[in-house]
C-alpha cells in the first residue's frame, strides 16, 4: 500500500473574497494586459463599425436629402364638370397619362 502526500500550501481559493496568496494569485501584470486585451478589442470593433458606417453613409446616405419638414409646392388645376349625372364607368385610373379629349368616365344615359 502506498500512501502520497498532499502539498498543503496549494490551497483552494476561498469563496470570502479574498485570495490567499501562493500560485492562485493572478499577478497585476496580467490582469493589466488582460484589461488592455479587451479594451483593444472593444476598440477595433468600434472602428470596423465606424468604418462600416461611414462607407454606407458614403455610398448611399450621401446623395440623399431628409427632412421632416418638407413641402410640395405646385399649381393648383380646378376641375370642374361641364355635365351632371350619375357615372356608371370610370375608364382611367388615378395615376394614369391621360390627353385633352381622352374620355375618362361615362355617364348614365337613361338619366334626363
Amino acid at each position: 500500500m502506498t500512501t502520497t502526500t498532499s502539498d498543503m500550501s496549494q490551497a483552494p481559493p476561498s469563496s470570502g473574497g479574498l485570495q490567499p496568496a501562493g500560485p492562485y494569485r493572478i499577478h497585476p501584470k496580467a490582469i493589466r494586459a488582460r484589461r488592455n486585451r479587451r479594451l483593444l478589442v472593444v476598440a477595433g470593433l468600434v472602428l470596423v463599425a465606424t468604418i462600416g458606417y461611414l462607407i454606407y453613409w458614403w455610398t448611399h446616405d450621401r446623395v440623399w436629402v431628409r427632412t421632416d419638414n418638407a413641402y410640395v409646392t405646385g399649381n393648383l388645376v380646378p376641375v370642374a364638370a361641364q355635365a351632371s349625372g350619375i357615372v356608371t364607368q370610370v375608364l382611367a385610373e388615378e395615376t394614369r397619362f391621360v390627353n385633352r379629349g381622352d374620355l375618362m368616365i361615362r355617364l348614365d344615359e337613361h338619366q334626363a
